[in-house]
């Protein structure tokens, strides 16, 4: 994740949400896809919660809920590979 600290907010199957703090952003990251994984959802500090392949975030009003795929999302670009020079 790119942050330089942080505290797992919730890990659920292969989809775990990290908030960092510096800088302090959200992070949803797909751990089964990469052993460095980088996010697939950046976003400010909410109370989220992950379950089955749905990111779950505060809604709109009092009492509602936003749900989100992240299933369908792409994975990220991966980085490229780093080459030592002499």
């Amino acid at each position: 994740m790119p942050s330089a600290a942080g505290t797992v907010l919730d890990i659920a199957g292969r989809y775990a949400i990290v908030n960092g703090s510096s800088p302090a952003e959200q992070y949803v990251g797909d751990r089964g896809v990469h052993s460095d994984p980088q996010p697939i959802v950046t976003r400010s500090v909410t109370a989220a919660s992950v379950r089955g392949t749905k990111s779950w975030t505060p809604g709109s009003g009092n009492g509602f809920v936003t749900a989100e795929d992240l299933h369908i999302r792409p994975p990220p670009t991966p980085h490229p590979p780093h080459t030592l020079s002499n």
